[in-house]
């Protein structure tokens, strides 16, 4: 959940081949561009068109936007969607293997086609689309915050893991266990107190110009962040005077930011860790619905930039390593 649209329609698709081995503990490199701790993969096409797709575990679809569709001439459909509605839908192109990353898995209805639609405008300039939740979903994955890189793995044994570095995420399943949303859930600590949180790494802050300036940074291009409900930013800001808050710190929505020192997440103690406050019903009310357990924000790459993180969505399970 973050201040770009929620996407609502959950598109799963299939695995395409490419430079994957088949020993065990197999790890493959995305093409990967990191930008303010913001993850963008870069997949080249058979045809030699370098594309660019933000991913986001916390965003709730994939999409192309309609200019690479044109773009790239790629043939669309209309799909059913329930209960009464159509979504225009595309398949991404074949990729070369030495740049390829993979399709969404085939698990939904949608399969392996992306919807077709104009994404925010932070999101639009100089990408191809966005890649969510459903494209995380069945997978384990290594997020390399210091290294600055994404990577597919294979058979990492996440299973037997008991250390105080591995945690158990919550989803959303059904009452046979299985999932219905692909949401993670991951709780933190601030000042004694354990946080349900949505794992986001797409959560993003467009700063203004003074924001941008209290952070050492030169524009105002986006950058990774995490969210907090307003009740807790309220409780943090009453209770720790010294914490910084930056008023009018978000250009659309002019909402503050506040500096938490220290938090704690997976047995380590980080810091210091931007949020952005947001209204208690973004988290509590609306993307609750979607996850097994009330949240209060969502933890995102301000956090995760100390550590390299391996996620495992089928075992639910996620390991930090601190360099």
């Amino acid at each position: 959940m973050k201040s770009k649209s929620v996407f609502l329609i959950v598109v799963l698709g299939f695995l395409i081949p490419f430079h994957v081995a088949t020993a065990q503990n197999t790890k493959v490199e995305l093409p990967t561009k990191f930008k303010a701790n913001r993850v963008f993969v870069t997949p080249v096409t058979a045809s030699g068109d370098t594309l660019r797709f933000y991913t986001d575990s916390g965003g709730g679809t994939n999409i192309i936007w309609p200019s690479t569709v044109q773009r790239l001439g790629l043939a669309t459909r209309k799909h059913p969607m329930p209960p009464d509605t159509t979504a225009t839908v595309a398949t991404l192109p074949p990729f070369k293997q030495t740049a390829s990353i993979p399709h969404p898995p085939a698990s939904t209805a949608l399969g392996t086609t992306l919807v077709v639609s104009p994404g925010p405008w932070w999101l639009i300039e100089g990408s191809d689309g966005f890649l969510g939740s459903p494209w995380f979903s069945t997978r384990t994955w290594e997020f390399d915050y210091p290294g600055e890189s994404l990577s597919l793995l294979r058979n990492f044994d996440t299973a037997n893991r008991l250390d105080e570095h591995t945690v158990t995420l919550g989803f959303q399943t059904n009452p046979n266990g299985e999932k219905t949303m692909y949401f993670p859930r991951i709780t933190i600590s601030v000042d004694g107190d354990s946080i349900d949180m949505l794992f986001d790494t797409g959560a993003t802050l467009i700063p203004q110009r003074h924001t941008a300036e209290a952070l050492g940074k030169n524009d105002t291009s986006p950058i990774g962040v995490s969210f907090i409900a307003d009740s807790i930013f309220q409780q943090w800001k009453s209770e720790h005077p010294d914490w910084t808050v930056i008023q009018n710190a978000e250009q659309q929505t002019g909402l503050p930011i506040i500096k938490v020192p220290e938090i704690g997440i997976a047995g380590y103690e980080v810091g210091p860790v931007w949020f952005t406050k947001r209204p208690n019903r973004n988290f509590v009310r609306r993307m609750s619905r979607w996850i097994d357990k009330t949240i209060y924000g969502a933890v995102g790459s301000s956090a995760f930039q100390y550590f390299r993180i391996i996620i495992d969505y089928p075992e639910e399970k996620a390991v930090f390593y601190r360099e």
